[in-house]
């Protein structure tokens, strides 16, 4: 049954004298005290009036022109299903310093074409790394959601940096179901250790790097089949065909323990050995160097490499610097 359209004219009329003048101030609203009340109600009857808590097109149109009508935009569209697809054109009402919460607004605001950017190389590093595979949905597998998460990356300050814009694909990982996923615990340094490593490399005069793994668990792949449909913006070669992925995408509930597996394979091969005490903590030593383009201490004492870890950054504790680099 369609929801029940209500007709607001007679309720903003009646409730205008007592809000008085609405003030449109820096992209904000600004409603006298009195009138708070008032603005109450014209919420209530909007959002409350339809039983599946869906309000019409029209509900939504008066109570925001009741709040700004000198201010209201000229392009407006509410998807009267879902009422989530909607576009503000250089709205009054989005605060540019802030990053978009949607794809929707990533893309209607009048910033966009530096998050359209930042989109584009969130997905070169997804086909790079071979994120995703085209496939036909096998009966009975459930599917899940993917949305993209907008950032802004800041200065010591706090400032803006402009053109670093960050936008990342994210799984809704509360929606995976049991079979999709096993072990998800994946073990950090513990400050403690952190610690007792940075005094050690105080006493033996060691040097202190640190690191971070760029799209660290895009290089991570998983080991169960999970399906999705595809992502805001994405265009598929078929519409019947649906996103496997491949790669341990952020906010699977499995990601952070595949990309620690990854990690400590690496290390491992490497000649590392793991801390039985702490898991997050590998440390080895070398008699001579594990590659040709690593350096001996000039000291000629053996090479020591100690790697606290904590998710994707970490420290590297060494007397070699050709070691970290």
């Amino acid at each position: 049954m369609p929801a029940p359209v209500i007709a607001l004219e007679d309720v903003v009329g009646g409730v205008g004298a007592a809000v008085g003048d609405v003030v449109v101030m820096n992209g904000g609203v600004d409603v006298p005290a009195e009138g708070v009340g008032a603005v109450d109600v014209v919420a209530t009857a909007a959002f409350a009036v339809s039983g599946d808590l869906s309000p019409s097109f029209d509900a939504i149109y008066h109570l925001l022109a009741f709040l700004a009508p000198s201010s209201f935009p000229d392009s407006f569209s509410v998807d009267t299903d879902s009422l989530t697809a909607y576009s503000f054109h250089h709205s009054p009402f989005i605060d540019l310093t802030k990053a978009p919460t949607s794809y929707i607004e990533a893309v209607s605001r009048s910033d966009a074409s530096a998050w359209k950017a930042a989109m584009a190389r969130e997905e070169r590093s997804l086909e790079e790394m071979g994120a995703f595979e085209e496939v036909e949905l096998p009966p009975g597998q459930p599917t899940v959601t993917l949305i993209w998460v907008f950032a802004n990356k800041t200065d010591t300050e706090g400032a803006i940096i402009l053109g670093k814009e960050k936008a990342k694909v994210v799984s809704q990982g509360c929606s995976q179901q049991l079979g999709q996923f096993d072990e998800t615990y994946a073990p950090v340094a513990k400050m403690a250790s952190v610690r007792i490593l940075i005094a050690w490399a105080m006493v033996q005069n060691l040097d202190i790097f640190q690191f971070n793994c760029k799209t660290a668990f895009l290089h991570a792949k998983i080991r169960h089949p999970i399906y999705t449909c595809p992502y805001p913006g994405y265009v598929r070669s078929h519409p019947k065909l649906v996103l496997k992925i491949l790669v341990a995408l952020y906010s699977l509930r499995q990601s952070a323990y595949e990309f620690y597996t990854l990690f400590l394979s690496l290390l491992l091969d490497l000649g590392m050995i793991r801390c039985e005490v702490d898991h997050g903590v590998f440390f080895g030593r070398w008699l001579s160097p594990p590659d040709p383009s690593v350096m001996m201490p000039d000291d000629g004492s053996q090479l020591q490499l100690y790697v606290p870890l904590h998710v994707d950054d970490g420290l590297t504790i060494t007397k070699s610097p050709s070691l970290y680099q």
